[in-house]
């Protein structure tokens, strides 16, 4: 399948939604003729239930998450944290150090990386506010989620 797609894509045979739909269509024809799983209309229409309720699962995911970014940017919630952290310390040593006490405490209720998708949006613009350079901003939070 790896081929197909990719060759198509390359080629110039399809675009990448068609390549979706050609390995969907590819993926059909292997599970009924080849490998003789979809041999029924049931598990056909098994298989196809399953994938929906996956999809769904994650389609559902995606709307929380556009809601919770759509929620930060109307109430301005980076900006607001932004200036009460500033106004706590200048120091970018310190400020790391609140961040890894948030994330210490975080990681007693929700999963490291849960977290990450949590905090990230509202914690990005910290770096550029204190004296932190990039790298030893991607380090702290690297070393944080490891040890979470």
């Amino acid at each position: 399948m790896p081929v197909i797609v990719l060759g198509g894509i390359f080629i110039g045979v399809f675009t990448v939604t068609e390549a979706a739909a050609v390995s969907a269509v590819y993926c059909i024809f292997v599970g009924a003729f080849i490998y003789k799983e979809l041999d029924s209309f049931r598990k056909f229409y098994e298989a196809l239930w399953s994938s929906v309720t996956v999809v769904a699962s994650i389609m559902i995911l995606i709307a929380c998450a556009q809601l919770y970014s759509w929620l930060l940017v109307v109430y301005k919630l980076p900006q607001i944290l932004t200036a009460a952290i500033s106004s706590v310390t200048t120091s970018p040593w310190v400020l790391l150090a609140l961040i890894n006490v948030m994330f210490l405490i975080a990681g007693m209720f929700i999963e490291a990386n849960a977290a990450m998708i949590l905090f990230v949006p509202i914690l990005y613009r910290w770096p550029s506010s204190s004296a932190l350079t990039a790298c030893t901003w991607a380090s702290c939070w690297c070393s944080t989620c490891a040890s979470a």
